[in-house]
C-alpha cells in the first residue's frame, strides 16, 4: 500500500513529507549518504511543525527574489532538524 503524502519542504539536501493520516513525517534525503528516516508526531506537534515549515517556506521564497536573510532561513531550518527530526520519535521503515 502506497503512503500518501504531502510535500512540505524542500530543505537542501532533504525534503520533508507529511502523512497527516498517520501523523508521520518522512526526512528523505536527496542523496543516498544518508538513509531516509521517518518520525511520529503528535496533532499538536504536527500543527506547531506546519506553522514553523510556512515560515522556513516564506523565507526561501524571499531569498529566491533577493529580499530574503539567508541566516533567518537557516536558523529556521535549525529549529525544524532540532525539534521534530530527533532520535527520540524516529520509527524504523
Amino acid at each position: 500500500m502506497s503512503r500518501k503524502t504531502f510535500l512540505v519542504a524542500r530543505c537542501g539536501r532533504f525534503d520533508l513529507r507529511l502523512d497527516l493520516h498517520t501523523l508521520v513525517l518522512y526526512q528523505d534525503f536527496l542523496a543516498d549518504v544518508f538513509p531516509d528516516r521517518c518520525f511520529q508526531l503528535s496533532m499538536l506537534e504536527v500543527l506547531s511543525f506546519l506553522d514553523v515549515v510556512d515560515k522556513f517556506n516564506t523565507e526561501q521564497l524571499k531569498i529566491q527574489q533577493g529580499i530574503g536573510d539567508p541566516y533567518w532561513c537557516q536558523k529556521l531550518l535549525a529549529y525544524i532538524e532540532k525539534s521534530y527530526l530527533v532520535k527520540e520519535i524516529e520509527l524504523s521503515r
